[in-house]
């Protein structure tokens, strides 16, 4: 592996919540060695997930780890919630939100929409993991390269869940 490469791992929040422990002791024995390699780690949430993350976030950045918070299922988020999902994120100084549209059912108006939301609260990096159930992986993909994003989510062939995701090949 090259070192120069910018290496991250995705988690499950819902899976650090295991055991009826402490996410932290989850999250701890994933890394029981922090290894320098790894330069973020992105955590997977559902919407009710983002606040239980508090101290893995806190630990993660006290050991040089970027981290990046994947909401998923973004089309399920109402104005409260996204209000106060950015104020969790900026108090805990993640550098990186990302739209996951786990459900394939975003269309780049819906998109707009939400971004136009989170574009009141969120002013530093944002991504997008489009599902391509509708055939808008790529047109979402573009809207929200348009609006700003940074990252933008992509598989060789679209391999991934249910009908895929965003093809790199697009």
């Amino acid at each position: 592996i090259p070192n120069n490469l910018f290496i991250g791992v995705m988690i499950n929040a819902g899976e650090l919540k295991n055991n009826n422990l402490d996410p932290l002791i989850n999250l701890k024995k994933l890394f029981p060695k922090i290894n320098k390699r790894i330069n973020f780690v992105r955590f997977a949430c559902h919407i009710t997930e983002v606040t239980i993350l508090s101290k893995c976030i806190r630990w993660l950045k006290e050991n040089k780890i970027k981290v990046f918070i994947n909401i998923m299922q973004i089309s399920e988020i109402n104005k409260n919630e996204i209000k106060n999902i950015c104020l969790f994120l900026k108090k805990n100084q993640v550098e990186t939100l990302y739209f996951a549209d786990s459900l394939g059912c975003l269309t780049p108006k819906t998109l707009v929409e939400i971004i136009k939301e989170f574009k009141k609260s969120w002013k530093d990096q944002i991504g997008l993991h489009a599902h391509n159930n509708l055939n808008l992986a790529l047109k979402n993909s573009t809207e929200a390269i348009k609006w700003g994003f940074e990252w933008i989510d992509s598989t060789i062939t679209g391999m991934g869940r249910g009908p895929g995701n965003l093809k790199t090949e697009d």
